[in-house]
């Protein structure tokens, strides 16, 4: 089950990369995703370099805005590709789900502090 935060946090973003490696090599390919409370559909989209991931691989899913400093959010889902419902689409069993929140070098610490309590009292 994807948690709910994360399912509103991911519909800020259109396409994000996916990473495997094969054969001793990483590689990465744009895809397009969606997720649900129940599942992370990804399709990757088409390249004349790079063959897209074949049911069964480890992937790591990386979707993340323009900032590279303050400002930056980035998601990433670690896990398990299976044939998807759609053609050319994949599913992603999610082993790990990670996500950042874009932070402001003034505000960052208040920010921080609400983030991990309960009471918005801060």
């Amino acid at each position: 089950m994807v948690p709910e935060d994360f399912l509103e946090f991911s519909k800020k973003f259109e396409s994000g990369f996916l990473y495997w490696i094969e054969d001793d090599r990483p590689l990465m390919i744009r895809a397009d995703f969606q997720i649900t409370g129940e599942k992370i559909d990804v399709t990757p989209r088409k390249s004349s370099f790079i063959k897209a991931p074949a049911p069964g691989f480890s992937v790591t899913l990386l979707f993340a805005n323009p900032f590279y400093t303050e400002r930056c959010e980035m998601g990433i889902v670690k896990g398990e590709l299976k044939a998807g419902g759609e053609e050319g689409s994949l599913e992603i069993v999610a082993h790990d789900i990670m996500w950042t929140f874009s932070f402001d070098l003034d505000e960052y610490p208040e920010r921080l502090v609400r983030r991990w309590r309960r009471d918005d009292s801060c």
